[in-house]
């Protein structure tokens, strides 16, 4: 996979997003963190690390039960997500310090899962048309940039999950768009 990621700030400033691509380019992980970089690399950790034990067929224990709705793959990046924002919780439970939106795409085979905590958007092209499979929340008041279900805040997050074949996949879209002068958008391409 390859992507192109695209941003514009105006008078309000939508806080950093560190793109990283890991496990043979297959899993892109984008971080935008609220109050610092102190924790990506352990939320980047937590997730590429039970990614790559699932993968490689490890016997895996979690605290987290796998939901029937999604497929197995999109299950695993529900659950390092979830220990992820497991790993930043204790750190924030007395005394809110961290939060951050990321968004996960991984491709395994001839499946690619989407998984979002924070205000992502995710699209998808095939056959020349486009899907929208979730929009991003719209809280924003009018003078400041509001985030929306951070990791690390709640011990049981909300999390948007989706899975797709890759046959015919031309691209997938995240994004956070607040308005036409203040955005960010990754373009993830060359999936197959």
């Amino acid at each position: 996979m390859k992507y192109v990621e695209q941003s514009f700030n105006s008078d309000l400033k939508l806080p950093h997003t560190q793109v990283t691509m890991y496990l043979n380019d297959q899993l892109i992980l984008a971080i935008r963190s609220w109050t610092g970089t102190d924790h990506v690399q352990t939320i980047a950790d937590e997730i590429t690390r039970f990614l790559s034990a699932a993968d490689a067929e490890l016997e895996v224990t979690t605290p987290f039960d796998y939901l029937e709705s999604l497929s197995t793959l999109a299950n695993k990046v529900r659950v390092a997500l979830l220990l992820a924002n497991d790993a930043i919780y204790t750190q924030n439970k007395e005394k809110y310090l961290f939060g951050f939106e990321v968004a996960v795409c991984y491709k395994n085979q001839k499946e690619i899962v989407v998984a979002s905590m924070g205000r992502f958007a995710v699209q998808y092209a095939k056959k020349q048309k486009v899907y929208s499979v979730y929009k991003a929340p719209g809280l924003m008041d009018e003078l400041t940039l509001l985030p929306a279900n951070l990791m690390g805040v709640d011990k049981n997050p909300q999390i948007e999950c989706c899975s797709f074949s890759t046959q015919e996949l031309a691209q997938v879209e995240l994004s956070t768009i607040y308005s036409d002068k203040t955005f960010w958008k990754l373009l993830i391409q060359q999936i197959n």
